[in-house]
């Protein structure tokens, strides 16, 4: 007690420190043993006065400081912005790669004789790139909020949903004729400077960029409107896939 109160420590005597702790103290000892509900700096300091007061060859450093931000979800948010994104370019390749290669193999070609719309093949298309991406970013956001946390991972696993719709959409609508072997690189190109495009209008922070998919990563809404733009470029993508994509 007399080296707490030497440190500058309001103390109370207690028979059961550990409940005391349980009971509302912030921290208790017995001299030995340290029980606190405090995990910051404060319970550092303490437990190197007690560590001196011991004789102890160890103790934590003076002036440890709580990161700046470490628990307000704005780190794990700004990584998990950066993953969309990059899961935004997956969902404009798989886009174009699942069209340009199954034009290339042939199994475009048998799927056009099945007895179905023309519009089910870009609709599978875009729904089987866009569940993928959905299912893997959902971990990701998970992972990160576990570690980091991260302030609202629901609107942000929805912001991540929206732009693998928004990108795979982006893809089957300039793909058009292409394939592996010819005529790639173009539609590639104008694929990636739409998604560009968009990651700029979210970077500028207007208020209707929280209503596009891949813009709205950027924004501060809550992702839903974001969701449902996505499923209807989902369903633009496939009508224009079916006028002009599937036309060997």
């Amino acid at each position: 007690r007399q080296a707490l109160k030497a440190a500058d420590y309001q103390t109370t005597f207690s028979e059961t420190p550990q409940e005391s702790v349980y009971n509302g103290a912030w921290a208790a000892t017995d001299g030995q043993t340290l029980w606190t509900n405090d995990r910051g700096p404060r319970a550092l300091a303490l437990e190197g006065t007690l560590r001196k007061a011991s004789g102890a060859p160890w103790r934590p450093p003076a002036g440890i400081k709580q990161k700046s931000g470490a628990s307000d979800g704005s780190h794990g948010r700004a990584i998990c912005q950066l993953v969309s994104i990059l899961f935004a370019l997956y969902g404009m390749v798989f886009g174009l790669g699942t069209v340009a290669r199954d034009r290339d193999d042939g199994t475009l070609a048998a799927d056009l004789v099945l007895p179905v719309n023309t519009w089910v093949h870009g609709w599978a298309r875009w729904l089987a790139g866009t569940s993928l991406l959905g299912i893997s970013y959902l971990l990701c956001v998970l992972v990160f909020h576990a570690i980091m946390g991260i302030d609202d991972p629901g609107a942000m696993f929805r912001h991540g949903l929206a732009s693998a719709g928004g990108a795979t959409g982006i893809g089957l609508i300039v793909v058009g004729r292409a394939s592996l072997r010819q005529s790639f690189t173009g539609p590639f190109t104008l694929g990636a400077a739409l998604c560009s495009a968009l990651i700029g209008a979210g970077a500028t922070g207007a208020w209707w960029a929280g209503l596009l998919p891949i813009a709205s990563t950027f924004s501060t809404s809550d992702g839903w409107i974001a969701v449902g733009v996505s499923i209807l470029a989902g369903g633009l993508s496939s009508a224009i896939f079916a006028h002009r994509g599937t036309r060997l």
